[in-house]
């Protein structure tokens, strides 16, 4: 399946002052952010005016859908993760210094397990690899484990 995905902030204003929006990082259980890029850490992009788009390929490997012995995960598949993310941001930071309005690739891959907790709580395990086109210094990785999922109510 290719998943893609596009946000666009703007706030009406010329200069930093009265906030900013912020971008970079990647959602998980214990936070959410609408400018989500991999290769970045939260708040690294900033600005008033960021967009992202993200393409990704969700490939599932294994149909597994099964537990053992009554234990409290279920598990449902394991999924192949691949994709490039792009942001433009008024600034972003790199090595104490920032770039100005450039366009920033990421490169992932990685794989998913789709589970559920007590057979009705869904949580997905992520393991990601990211690499980004540093474009004033070397390339930097990044290895992500995240914890995405909802009460499903």
């Amino acid at each position: 399946m290719l998943n893609s995905i596009y946000t666009l902030g703007r706030l009406n204003k010329d200069d930093f002052r009265s906030g900013v929006l912020y971008a970079g990082g990647s959602n998980d259980a214990y936070s959410s952010n609408f400018h989500e890029f991999y290769g970045l850490d939260r708040a690294q992009a900033f600005g008033n005016t960021i967009q992202t788009a993200r393409m990704q390929i969700n490939q599932e490997l294994w149909p597994i859908y099964r537990s053992k012995n009554l234990m409290p995960i279920y598990f449902k598949t394991i999924n192949l993760l691949a994709g490039v993310d792009w942001i433009k941001a008024d600034r972003t930071l790199f090595e104490r210094s920032f770039v100005r309005e450039k366009n920033l690739f990421s490169y992932h891959v990685g794989t998913q397990i789709r589970t559920n907790l007590a057979y009705y709580v869904p949580l997905d395990i992520e393991f990601i690899y990211s690499t980004l086109k540093n474009p004033i210094g070397q390339d930097q990785s990044q290895v992500l484990f995240l914890l995405k999922g909802s009460l499903g109510l």
